[in-house]
């Protein structure tokens, strides 16, 4: 990929034409409304520049139905930021078996952390993960030694 080089001062027609590219990389997809395209697209800005930023928020790629592209979409930006797909993890009920899945995939420097079937219209409550999410560290179960949580966070929701 050629990546032209940025102005240090950039005018505002050059950022919207930047960001015309960023948009792009959705096109095909269906969004909503322009709102959730705009998401889409923040989840891509937050992605790269998410290693330099203590706190990032979660995305959350949902949809009105089954196969309407909500893991795709996600895969997309993952594939945009880094040329792999993503490795999603599962929520189970037990939290400590989510949080080990985790914490393996910070310890291997992972550059996602991606929910798999987050269900709708349920609450998730996992301490862990407002903590990674709120404080850019969890303590991890082996060693009990804060990890710092540099990836970023998504979660695809099933209807």
């Amino acid at each position: 990929i050629a990546v032209p080089a940025v102005a240090s001062a950039p005018t505002q027609a050059e950022a919207f034409e930047a960001y015309s590219k960023l948009w792009d990389v959705y096109r095909e997809f269906e969004f909503e409304t322009d709102a959730d395209h705009s998401a889409a697209v923040a989840s891509l800005i937050s992605a790269v520049v998410r290693p330099a930023m203590q706190l990032c928020p979660m995305f959350v790629f949902d949809g009105t139905s089954i196969a309407v592209g909500k893991g795709l979409c996600a895969d997309v930006m993952a594939m945009t930021v880094t040329g792999e797909s993503l490795a999603p993890v599962q929520i189970y009920h037990d939290e400590d078996k989510t949080q080990r899945g985790v914490e393996a995939l910070l310890v291997a420097g992972e550059p996602f952390i991606a929910f798999d079937d987050l269900p709708e219209g349920r609450k998730v409550e996992l301490k862990f993960l407002d903590r990674m999410l709120t404080s850019g560290a969890i303590t991890t179960r082996q060693h009990y030694e804060n990890l710092p949580t540099r990836a970023a966070t998504l979660a695809i929701r099933s209807p």
